[in-house]
């Protein structure tokens, strides 16, 4: 959509970025949910679509001050189809890290069923999202959390997760549950 200066330029390097991304009905809103809560993030409330089009650049950017203002270290977003997007992120935003989410293909195109795709719309999302997803696992600046891990070890999940984005591990994440979604600053 844009090349490689435009992005650069973009993004704040104030702040380091971080997004989560993987086949949709994968985890990831789980997972964006109990980051947000880490004292340290600030995570975008829903998908800015940023490199998908332009709608998201002022939400982007509006959290992005945000969260520089509340001197937070990370920006935090979450489309998972960003997953189709792992170069642009990894090669032209600065400060940038990925957590790519990966779920049981059998639990992921259930859910998206339910959400209205029909099975063979589904399969396809879900082997074309994980393929480009698995091009980038072994990158310095990705990590892969499987859905069913984290549910089975959260602690030992988390502690990686934020051992991989340089940041202290903070029980309060676990309390996610207890607060309604921070809206820049207001509670909805």
């Amino acid at each position: 959509m844009h090349n490689s200066d435009y992005w650069k330029n973009f993004f704040s390097d104030k702040i380091e970025h971080a997004f989560i991304c993987g086949c949709g009905h994968s985890g990831t809103s789980l997972l964006l949910a109990i980051l947000s809560h880490h004292s340290r993030i600030y995570g975008i409330p829903s998908e800015t679509e940023l490199l998908l089009s332009k709608n998201g650049y002022l939400l982007y950017k509006v959290s992005e001050s945000y969260a520089i203002e509340h001197k937070k270290q990370f920006l935090l977003e979450k489309t998972p189809r960003h997953v189709r997007h792992l170069d642009t992120i990894l090669n032209h935003i600065p400060k940038s890290y990925v957590i790519i989410m990966f779920r049981n293909p059998l639990d992921t195109i259930g859910s998206l069923k339910r959400r209205g795709y029909n099975f063979l719309a589904a399969a396809e999302r879900y082997i074309f999202d994980n393929n480009a997803a698995l091009q980038y696992k072994d990158h310095p600046k990705v990590l892969t959390v499987k859905y069913e891990d984290m549910i089975e070890s959260p602690q030992n999940i988390l502690q990686q997760i934020c051992k991989f984005l340089n940041i202290a591990y903070e029980e309060q994440i676990f309390e996610y549950y207890k607060s309604p979604i921070n809206y820049f600053g207001a509670h909805e």
